[in-house]
């Protein structure tokens, strides 16, 4: 007797990949979970208000810090927008394919960045770099990940029903990484190469608006992307993106004030941005190796 198999067809496999349960974008978050992300959130603010007082005392000068420290933000973004890319390509979620391309943005902007530092690689940085170069790609790097933030949490929405097939989504990846890093050349050279002309914001005898205006704009913009968040999360992703969010509101927010190189306010923002760097991939790390010993702990007993 000939039975009809499993309807194995891409419309059912797409459909079938989008499950709640094996996604953590679409996972609702635990107690425990909640709880946690209280926690550090409440440490990240009490490191914001113990540290305020000494926000512009002076530390010693490192010019290794920034090239080692923004490698590490380049390899964890990097792999971060690689396993949400992964994710995207199981669920097609539009909202995903934003995260992945924000995280992919700031993992290819903080190149630039780290090469215009001045006496990170040359006395006034590489890439014909001037003094204010360093600090609008800084700029850039913030909002705009913040923006793709905002991106992300307008399509959830758009993720409540299961998507159609719509072929292999190599095609959709590749070109989204050939667009994001188009854009970062693009910025790098509107930046560095006319950089004369760019609003002074940091150094000497700065302007009301050049010393407060750039950290002012830029907590608006996270601020925005925090509430957004607030409104619509539905997920342990949805939940760990406002923590990454409350960590880049602390860092920016020590900018307010003005910025002072090498100060322990300095130092202390460069903390905060490892949190926002490394808080996602560790999430999926964690739930990844708990999802796995499930499986493996299934796998045993179904074949005792």
């Amino acid at each position: 007797m000939n039975e009809k198999g499993p309807d194995l067809s891409r419309e059912s496999t797409s459909t079938a990949f989008y499950e709640p349960q094996i996604l953590l974008a679409f996972m609702p978050p635990s107690q425990r979970q909640r709880r946690i992300a209280r926690a550090i959130v409440l440490v990240l603010f009490i490191a914001f208000v113990v540290t305020a007082p000494l926000l512009y005392f002076q530390l010693p000068r490192v010019n290794a810090f920034i090239p080692a420290f923004e490698t590490a933000v380049f390899v964890c973004n990097l792999i971060t927008a690689t396993l949400i890319f992964a994710g995207y390509a199981i669920s097609r979620s539009r909202s995903l394919l934003v995260l992945a391309t924000g995280y992919l943005f700031v993992a290819l902007i903080v190149v630039p960045h780290a090469l215009a530092f001045p006496e990170a690689f040359a006395p006034s940085g590489l890439l014909g770099a001037g003094a204010q170069s360093a600090a609008w790609l800084y700029v850039v790097w913030h909002v705009g990940f913040a923006l793709f933030v905002i991106g992300y949490a307008l399509l959830r929405d758009f993720d409540r029903k299961p998507p159609e097939y719509k072929g292999p989504a190599a095609g959709t990846i590749g070109s989204v990484v050939a667009i994001v890093i188009a854009l970062v050349c693009g910025m790098t050279w509107v930046i560095t190469a006319p950089e004369s002309y760019l609003p002074r914001i940091v150094g000497a005898d700065l302007s009301f608006m050049g010393r407060h205006a750039p950290g002012i704009g830029m907590s608006m913009v996270v601020a925005l992307a925090l509430v957004m968040l607030w409104r619509k999360q539905r997920s342990v992703l949805d939940l760990w993106l406002i923590v990454v969010m409350f960590a880049l509101l602390f860092e920016v927010g020590r900018l307010v004030g003005g910025s002072v190189r090498f100060s322990l306010g300095w130092y202390a923002s460069r903390a905060y941005s490892l949190t926002t760097a490394t808080t996602i991939l560790l999430l999926f790390l964690s739930e990844t190796t708990t999802l796995y010993a499930r499986l493996a702990t299934a796998v045993i007993k179904g074949t005792a």
